[in-house]
């Protein structure tokens, strides 16, 4: 689950260059890092960036393909024009380079193991990384539904986030896959951006209350399953039926479960959820064991960039607390205060008895 092949990188010397960023700098052997960031996308970076600019050595470790979807998020301002996720993270690698204690390595993590009180981490290109704390932040595993052309589409007409991409297809023809509540709910949203929205159910059933709300709010429902999506480049134009059929859609938006890289966040022992497979967490990141931390898509938040980034935020700050604990407790430890002197009761000297003449 975790294995994404990497293409050779060019060595200049010691190092490797992956554009114009240092992707690995000569570590002394079994040197112990502060923190180990598994994951690049928005959560990992973020994270990275805030630890950097704390004077932590930090290694993140990215596979280099991230589960977003290359369509816009839009900015804070709320200005129409967002930058894509693939931007926010080319600028995030960029400015990893500023930081002089922070490590970039592009390869898998086949193995992390606690030994005493430190992780370490065994890469995919052989290298060994020793931190005290350690950040889960990888992305989920999104995929386009099996239908032939989907790939083609991913990212521009083919959605899952009504918020991130329903602005640019307001007002044209929008379609919903699937058959189920989540399916009907999502159609539902879908009409604050167009009113020309339908459902097609792809071969499934639509239960009868289902079909109600959705007639009531005027959704179209189409039978039958879909064998194939058409159009120009990458702009969807028609969904092809099985019967035939071709119906007009301009952008298409799905439901689908996600699958999660929680491998190795059950191999140290955290508690998976048995239904999404995600991390229980708490909103810092914590998960309950001694130094280890998860945060972003790892831990089922919103798809959102701007969303993981913040969590990546906040863990961030939870890992350098705890370090900073650490940090504390291990100075008392080695220097503890004196023993306090214990004041001796003053006592007058025993009075001389003389015998009188």
């Amino acid at each position: 689950a975790h294995r994404v092949t990497a293409s050779p990188t060019p060595r200049f010397g010691g190092l490797r260059i992956l554009g114009s960023i240092t992707i690995l700098r000569t570590m002394k052997n079994g040197e112990i890092h502060d923190a180990l960031i598994v994951g690049g996308g928005p959560a990992g970076l973020s994270a990275a960036l805030l630890l950097g600019r704390c004077m932590r050595k930090v290694v993140l470790i990215d596979a280099g393909r991230s589960g977003l979807e290359v369509g816009m998020i839009s900015p804070p301002g709320g200005e129409p024009d967002g930058c894509s996720p693939s931007e926010f993270l080319r600028a995030g690698r960029e400015q990893l380079a500023h930081f002089a204690t922070v490590t970039y390595c592009q390869a898998d993590v086949d193995d992390i193991e606690r030994n005493g009180i430190h992780f370490t981490a065994h890469c995919s290109d052989g290298e060994v990384f020793n931190s005290r704390a350690l950040l889960l932040a990888s992305d989920f595993v999104a995929r386009p539904p099996p239908i032939p052309g989907a790939d083609r589409f991913y990212g521009s007409s083919l959605h899952q986030c009504p918020y991130c991409d329903g602005w640019e297809h307001r007002g044209r023809h929008i379609g919903v896959l699937g058959a189920d509540a989540a399916a009907m709910e999502l159609a539902l949203k879908l009409l604050q951006w167009s009113s020309s929205v339908v459902v097609y159910t792809n071969g499934g059933q639509l239960e009868p209350a289902y079909e109600k709300r959705l007639e009531k709010a005027k959704v179209k429902i189409v039978q039958g399953k879909v064998i194939a999506l058409d159009g120009e480049g990458k702009d969807l134009e028609q969904l092809v039926l099985e019967d035939g059929t071709r119906s007009s859609c301009e952008a298409l938006f799905y439901c689908s479960a996600r699958r999660y890289h929680t491998s190795l966040a059950a191999r140290l022992g955290c508690d998976l959820e048995r239904i999404h497979g995600a991390l229980h967490w708490r909103s810092d990141g914590d998960t309950g064991i001694e130094g280890l931390f998860a945060a972003g898509s790892v831990t089922r938040t919103d798809e959102m960039t701007v969303i993981a980034a913040g969590e990546g935020l906040k863990a961030a700050g939870a890992v350098n607390d705890w370090l900073l604990e650490a940090d504390q407790s291990y100075l008392a430890a080695r220097n503890p205060p004196p023993p306090p002197r214990t004041s001796r009761p003053i006592t007058s000297p025993p009075r001389r008895v003389y015998p009188s003449p």
